[in-house]
């Protein structure tokens, strides 16, 4: 299973800073509330899909729902929790930097 705690964290505070923020324009309508919570809800947003789109088992329905405002860092970290659970082992995808190049298949073959 993946450390998705980082993920985990700002989508955390994507969705708090949402509800301060439909809060605010509810009810006092404070600029000063908005000025401060709205740069870091933007932050997290960010953060939350530049987390999902490096996540090992990232597809792009994970990063499509990770684009979502207020919410998508919540249910990527679902979906790709959900991923965990259906294939737990390590490296059941192909990891590009590990699998041997041609020339190298073909010499390994070659040699007895």
């Amino acid at each position: 299973m993946a450390n998705r705690k980082p993920l985990r964290i700002s989508a955390m505070i994507e969705l708090i800073t949402l509800a301060t923020l439909l809060t605010n324009m509810a009810t006092l309508d404070a600029r000063t509330v908005a000025a401060l919570t709205g740069p870091i809800h933007g932050f997290a947003w960010l953060y939350g899909v530049i987390a999902t789109w490096r996540d090992a088992r990232s597809t792009r329905r994970h990063l499509l729902l990770s684009a979502i405002p207020g919410v998508g860092g919540m249910l990527a970290l679902r979906s790709l929790d959900r991923a965990d659970a259906e294939d737990p082992t390590p490296g059941s995808q192909p990891d590009r930097a590990h699998m041997p190049h041609a020339s190298e298949s073909r010499t390994e073959t070659y040699v007895r």
